[in-house]
């Protein structure tokens, strides 16, 4: 799990965007983006989901409707139906907890996509899963639940890698908390690989990413681990205070009209 902060205009998008292959054509691009030591045009498209701040979807099909058919269009149906059987085959004594979880996932009303209840159900989306999504026009879910329909949309493919480009627009921080803390199960327990920019994440979800990138005009200022990033600028002469928010402070630390209240020896907090 890797937080990207930045302010405004710091390229958050564009590093997002460029990791995942999504680039406009137009742009040129420098340099080579490499998964696993290989370079990204020879790994398959379906390994990589990239996920934009705006919920994009069909207003008139149900949420069920949607992950189905992104399931369809990902074509992870066959692979998510075989694990199922092989898990009804070979659980033994150790596999209680898959056998809680398939059993779950085979019980989440209509629907014969297995992987579509098993994300409607982790996501909480049980209880709009039959409502249509909606828009102006149309009445449907809340803003929080089309945004877990559109991670939910990435997340029943076969994807590895996700980049999610400041997920956390239009929720409040209790939303925000809830889906980052499912994210973050989904990628330890998974091994996923997971790169989500947000603008002003409260502590507690900043507390649940493992690594940070602090992006400022397009450089990149720190890339290393989240408990590490206080001690790397009291290194260079800025300190945090003790009752700051480390996510305010590092965007803040970045500019220059902010930062000179963390210079190491000043007495202002």
């Amino acid at each position: 799990m890797t937080l990207v902060l930045g302010a405004p205009g710091s390229g958050k998008t564009t590093l997002l965007r460029a990791l995942a292959g999504k680039l406009d054509s137009s742009l040129k691009l420098r340099g080579k983006v490499m998964y696993n030591a290989e370079t990204s045009s020879s790994t398959p498209q379906y390994l990589c989901a990239y996920v934009s701040q705006n919920d994009l979807h069909h207003p008139e099909m149900t949420v069920r409707e949607t992950i189905n058919f992104a399931s369809n269009m990902l074509g992870a149906n066959n692979e998510f139906e075989m694990l199922g059987d092989a898990l009804q085959w070979e659980m033994d004594t150790s596999s209680e907890v898959y056998q809680d979880l398939f059993s779950k996932a085979t019980k989440l009303g209509k629907g014969s996509n297995l992987k579509t209840n098993y994300i409607i159900k982790i996501l909480g989306l049980s209880d709009c899963a039959d409502t249509i999504v909606g828009d102006e026009l149309h009445r449907g879910i809340s803003g929080g639940q089309k945004k877990r329909t559109t991670i939910g949309e990435m997340l029943v493919g076969r994807a590895r890698c996700f980049f999610m480009d400041d997920v956390s627009t239009g929720l409040d921080s209790s939303t925000t908390l809830e889906i980052m803390t499912f994210l973050q199960q989904m990628a330890h327990l998974m091994d996923l690989t997971m790169v989500i920019s947000l603008l002003q994440p409260a502590p507690e979800t900043f507390e649940l990413f493992d690594d940070i990138i602090l992006l400022c005009e397009g450089q990149i200022v720190y890339h290393g681990p989240r408990q590490n990033v206080i001690g790397f600028f009291n290194t260079i002469g800025f300190t945090c205070p003790s009752r700051k928010n480390v996510a305010d402070f590092l965007q803040e630390v970045t500019s220059r009209m902010d930062q000179q209240q963390y210079w190491t020896g000043d007495e202002r907090e």
